[in-house]
């Protein structure tokens, strides 16, 4: 079977990402296996270490994407307010407090989601360092829209 151009491999892992970072956040880190996420990217199982070289990196990976989601929503929402930093705040709690982002666990708050899964992970993992990097990039996110 031939092999798949690097511009395919790219979106295969693409799709992987994104499949990944919303299930564990729906399911949980553990809730959640290596099978169901290539099956929901659209992918075999087998293809699997062609794209990362081990559960634990997919892991981390996940948690990244899921928190740079969460980082562009929220320059969105602050965009939306141009300028005006109160308003910025009030935009970002209120859709963090709205009924759609509550019930679209998938698409939410990563901190809020994966938060109890990796304080239970093992603290050589390295969804720790991605966890910690995203959080810290939301606190400065929210510490922009502070008044002065």
């Amino acid at each position: 079977m031939a092999r798949a151009s690097r511009a395919v491999a790219e979106q295969h892992k693409a799709a992987i990402e994104a499949a990944s970072a919303r299930l564990f956040r729906e399911h949980g880190l553990h809730g959640v296996s290596v099978a169901q996420v290539m099956a929901d990217a659209g992918l075999t199982h087998g293809g699997f270490y062609g794209h990362f070289p081990s559960r634990d990196a997919l892991v981390a990976r996940a948690c990244a994407l899921a928190f740079e989601e969460s980082a562009t929503r929220w320059r969105q929402r602050i965009d939306q307010a141009q300028g005006d930093r109160k308003a910025a705040r009030r935009n970002l709690v209120v859709q963090y407090l709205s009924t759609t982002h509550r019930d679209a666990a998938g698409r939410g708050c990563a901190a809020s989601a994966l938060a109890g899964d990796v304080a239970r992970e093992a603290s050589d993992k390295p969804v720790h360092d991605a966890y910690l990097h995203g959080l810290k990039s939301l606190i400065d996110i929210w510490q922009s829209t502070a008044p002065d």
